[in-house]
């Protein structure tokens, strides 16, 4: 077991929990002659974000988690280490005259300091509450000065979107030119839209600027129920995130995206490297049992939110002969995901129901047609020879380039309305 001491946002018992189910509470602890400073900013957190210092005469207060080593690396991807924060050992004392070395994360790269949101205080707040930290730096916690708009993201009041002629198959946030620019790059094709620590991928669409103003986003009704906001989105606000990573597609090709809540399996079938999907979920997206499917998710780390994708076969989960009313709209509205899909996908430590974005795998399709493409493009070979020997009759090398680079041309354009015929939105 190891000895983690929290002084920052993992102070608040809700956000550990994100982490991982198996930290357990071991002490209350002080950190003599370091202070408390945000040394770091974080767009994901929307201002700065906690570190220790050295400091001579002051003290940090937190609390030693007892947690296992296994959940080490989900600790880690949380604090976005190594680079956005780095593990170091820390001597802190835990009653009078008991101290112990234990683990805790500093910022890797100092600057600052910074102003944190008061989302962010919040959780400082919360958790010294919680563990009934010192009255006195409970009051230091709660005198810390804050901000209320998010740096490197903007809150944006929602409604339901009006037009998806521009969706292409994707979930989509429909911003003003000028809101996009204010918030976003210039060349940002999609963006995390966060409620209540809910992340959804969605692609950008820009619109005219008188067709909305710069405070409000149109976003999708699918979008709007899985990060919990509901039909009607009058009042509510979202905040917006540039993400990180590239999202990769198969040219020409714009298929059928799903945003599904992330489930474990059950145990009888929790299999290797494949995932579990609704029947008719399969049938939305063009994909057959047993075929590949694209799972990307979005991790949330210090420095912001990460796009990450796996590829794995998609099978219908096996139904019991008598389930519970609620059961077959869960089915519907899941995609069951073994611990290695949910690690790969940085959803591990116990994080379920967070929103998965899921797609056919194109270019696993493809590969798994090669030998019919081949075929065809052997049998276009043999035709458009016998065509181009008739043609440039005398040059054989010159009939045999011809015909290769025909049959390697129209096989290429038969694969692309295959594929496209096959799953296009």
């Amino acid at each position: 077991m190891i000895r983690y001491f929290a002084y920052g946002s993992n102070l608040s018992p809700r956000e550990m929990e994100t982490v991982t189910r198996h930290a357990r509470f071991y002490a209350l602890a002080r950190l003599p002659d370091h202070a408390l400073d945000f040394t770091r900013m974080s767009q994901r957190r929307g201002g700065g974000v906690a570190d220790i210092v050295p400091r001579r005469g002051s003290d940090v207060w937190g609390v030693v988690y007892e947690l296992p080593e296994s959940a080490l690396p989900d600790l880690d991807r949380k604090e976005g280490a190594p680079s956005a924060y780095r593990r170091t050992d820390v001597q802190v004392e835990m009653e009078p005259g008991i101290v112990e070395e234990v683990l805790t994360y500093v910022v890797a790269s100092r600057e600052g300091p910074f102003t944190p949101s008061e989302d962010y205080k919040r959780l400082l707040v919360e958790g010294a509450r919680h563990w009934g930290l010192p009255e006195s730096y409970q009051q230091f916690l709660e005198s810390i000065a804050t901000h209320t708009e998010p740096i490197g993201g903007r809150e944006l009041r929602v409604e339901a979107t009006r037009d998806r002629r521009a969706s292409q198959g994707e979930y989509v946030v429909r911003l003003s030119r000028d809101a996009a620019r204010d918030i976003l790059g210039s060349r940002d094709r999609h963006v995390a839209v966060v409620h209540e620590g809910k992340a959804a991928l969605c692609k950008l669409v820009r619109v005219r600027n008188d067709a909305l103003p710069l405070d409000v986003c149109e976003l999708d009704q699918t979008v709007r129920g899985i990060i919990g906001i509901g039909r009607d989105p009058e009042g509510t606000r979202v905040t917006l995130f540039r993400v990180r990573g590239r999202l990769t597609g198969f040219p020409g090709v714009a298929p059928r995206h799903l945003l599904l809540e992330s489930s474990s399996p059950l145990r009888e079938e929790a299999e290797k490297n494949i995932v579990l999907l609704a029947e008719q979920n399969l049938r939305l997206i063009g994909v057959q049992e047993g075929e590949y499917v694209k799972l990307t998710a979005l991790v949330e780390q210090e420095d912001g939110y990460r796009v990450r994708s796996i590829v794995r076969r998609a099978f219908v989960p096996r139904l019991r002969e008598h389930l519970e009313p609620e059961e077959p709209r869960k089915i519907a509205r899941s995609v069951y995901l073994d611990a290695d899909a949910r690690d790969a996908l940085g959803l591990s430590g116990g994080v379920y129901e967070r929103p998965v974005l899921i797609s056919p795998a194109v270019w696993s399709l493809f590969s798994s047609r090669m030998i019919f493409y081949g075929v065809s493009a052997f049998l276009g070979f043999a035709a458009l020879n016998a065509i181009t020997s008739v043609v440039y009759e005398g040059n054989d090398w010159l009939t045999v380039l011809v015909a290769v680079v025909l049959a390697l041309v129209f096989t290429s354009v038969f694969a692309w309305l295959d594929l496209r015929g096959k799953l296009r939105y």
